[in-house]
């Protein structure tokens, strides 16, 4: 029920780090750099919905020349880790009792970034649905928000996790 942006698909290139707090990774002729400085709690969103709260910093580098790390990601296949997502965004942004939702975060400089992904890795299918909040006084979502775009699938603190510990292989 969420005005998603249009789907957007892409193809991000992760660095090999086999870190779960740290991932780096080629995206649209950049590096990005994101590393979890630590988790604010583990948290019930809703009774059936679970997830860690997490704190990120991230740093963003443009390449002068991109094509050449997209040759170095060829002749490096073991290093890199293609991740082909396909994507839908909103913002919400505002006071709980009149939460505004945006397709676009243009202007916005508090809020919630909610992405619903299709995401393929490694031949597997998976889908994702992250909350991404932003800014000095983001909104919290009522239960009834929540259920609102989750429904009641039940997601446990097991599902709960961000992309570099995602792409880790289990041992």
């Amino acid at each position: 029920s969420l005005p998603f942006e249009s789907l957007e698909e892409r193809v991000d290139y992760y660095l090999d780090l086999n870190k779960a707090d740290i991932g780096a990774k080629y995206r649209e002729g950049n590096i990005e750099i994101k590393q979890r400085l630590g988790t604010w709690s583990d948290g019930c969103l809703t009774p059936h919905h679970w997830g860690r709260f997490e704190n990120y910093t991230k740093w963003s580098f443009p390449l002068a020349e991109p094509d050449a790390i997209l040759d170095q990601i060829a002749q490096n296949p073991d290093c890199w880790l293609p991740v082909r997502k396909r994507r839908q965004i909103a913002f919400l942004h505002g006071k709980p009792d009149s939460l505004a939702i945006s397709p676009s975060g243009d202007g916005i400089h508090a809020g919630c970034q909610v992405e619903y992904a299709v995401i393929s890795v490694r031949g597997r299918k998976w889908f994702s649905i992250g909350f991404e909040y932003f800014g000095p006084d983001f909104p919290a979502l009522t239960e009834s928000q929540v259920l609102a775009i989750l429904g009641k699938e039940s997601l446990t603190l097991d599902d709960s996790k961000g992309y570099a510990e995602f792409l880790v292989p289990a041992s």
